[in-house]
């Protein structure tokens, strides 16, 4: 019984983490050309209730964020929803 519901649970999680296949070129070039670049957000609200919002925008972000090394290589991405890291 246990492990009928462990395989259950570990195949739901399987199935429910499902997104973009960032190991796809394509799709992972997409979502770069997307992304907008972390240091464009701007950063509102109390101190550990803070979300991310786009310029100029009154609705908290969702979306790709980028954010870059220097020689212009991309360093990391991170999807947000209703201004929280999702």
């Amino acid at each position: 019984m246990k492990t009928t519901l462990f395989a259950l649970f570990v195949g739901l999680l399987l199935v429910g983490c499902g997104g973009p296949d960032l190991d796809d070129k394509g799709t992972l070039k997409k979502i770069i050309d997307e992304a907008i670049d972390k240091k464009k957000l701007q950063v509102r609200g109390e101190k550990g209730e803070e979300l991310i919002y786009a310029p100029n925008e009154q609705k908290p972000f969702s979306g790709w964020v980028k954010w870059m090394h220097d020689n212009g290589q991309i360093a990391g991405l991170n999807q947000y929803s209703d201004g929280k890291r999702n």
